[in-house]
């Protein structure tokens, strides 16, 4: 860190990393008729790549900081050890990944410390990204690369004190995600559509209150989180069964703690509203069926917690 004065400074830093890996696989029997009915074939790769960050730091007052960056990552290259569907994936790894992201953003207490902020917009781009996919007529969930991909972002995130005994924490994302290349085989391209897993949008409401009780409090915790409409998998369903539509749910806590933090008594309550919504979904191409995960039910419990 280079400090031009009290107020800016500019940071950097680097790292080589250096793997190496080795495999063996063998099998009898398969799934597929791509794929030999016996193999034993070993391999072994390296790879030493750098991983760098660069950016500065602006103070302006107490109690705020303004800053923009670019770091450049890194992830090893690996061998594929999900469901052999062809025999180009037996000890033959997958090329390193690699992300590029610039960010700026601001840091801030304001108002005697009653409002807490930090804001961030952000623009990744991913190389070779690193996925699990289901290939034509195999089985889930082979590793391969994606050419690239982009995301923009905004991030919000703070806490909100309106008196001693209440608080509002709060969170949101905005996202626009897309493949720029993705062609897994032949007969597939995603190019041009969404990243798995990555909503429209996502925001947090957690307000607290708390009411003094001998020698600690009872608080209430509700929280309520909005999740925008997003794919489920990392492929495309030619039919759009991945996609999961924008759903909310509602999670609580009511309970009593010490003041010194050794012991705490709540119930909880998770998905209060018991909301169906999908986890997880994959095309299973060799035995024609779906796979899909749903998120828990409706869950209470209780929770103790001690100190000694």
């Amino acid at each position: 860190t280079y400090h031009f004065s009290d107020q800016f400074e500019l940071f950097a830093g680097a790292r080589v990393t250096s793997d190496h890996k080795k495999i063996r696989q063998t099998g009898k029997g398969n799934f597929v008729a791509t794929v030999p009915a016996t193999y034993d074939q070993s391999g072994s790769a390296s790879w030493t790549k750098p991983s760098y960050r660069v950016g500065v730091n602006f103070k302006p007052a107490s109690g705020t900081l303004i800053y923009a960056s670019y770091n450049h990552g890194y992830r090893s290259g690996e061998y594929d050890v999900g469901f052999i569907t062809n025999t180009a994936q037996i000890a033959t790894p997958v090329a390193p990944e690699y992300v590029d992201n610039y960010e700026a953003g601001l840091k801030t207490n304001a108002f005697d410390n009653h409002l807490r902020l930090s804001t961030a917009a952000f623009y990744t781009v991913y190389k070779d990204q690193q996925l699990s996919i289901t290939p034509p007529g195999g089985i889930c969930c082979s590793r391969v690369n994606a050419g690239k991909a982009r995301v923009f972002g905004i991030e919000v995130e703070g806490l909100a004190r309106f008196s001693d005994n209440f608080d509002l924490n709060f969170s949101g994302t905005i996202l626009d995600s897309k493949y720029l290349e993705f062609r897994p085989s032949a007969t597939q391209d995603f190019s041009g559509a969404s990243l798995g897993r990555a909503p429209k949008y996502q925001l947090r409401l957690a307000p607290e209150y708390r009411y003094p009780a001998a020698s600690g409090e009872f608080f209430l915790a509700p929280e309520v989180q909005f999740t925008g409409k997003q794919r489920t998998q990392t492929t495309v369903d030619a039919f759009g069964q991945d996609i999961q539509g924008a759903y909310t749910v509602v999670n609580g806590q009511l309970g009593y703690r010490d003041a010194d933090g050794r012991f705490s008594a709540f119930v909880f309550v998770k998905n209060a509203t018991n909301k169906r919504y999908m986890t997880y979904f994959a095309n299973v191409g060799a035995t024609a069926i779906n796979q899909i995960f749903y998120a828990a039910p409706r869950t209470f419990g209780v929770t103790l917690t001690g100190k000694f």
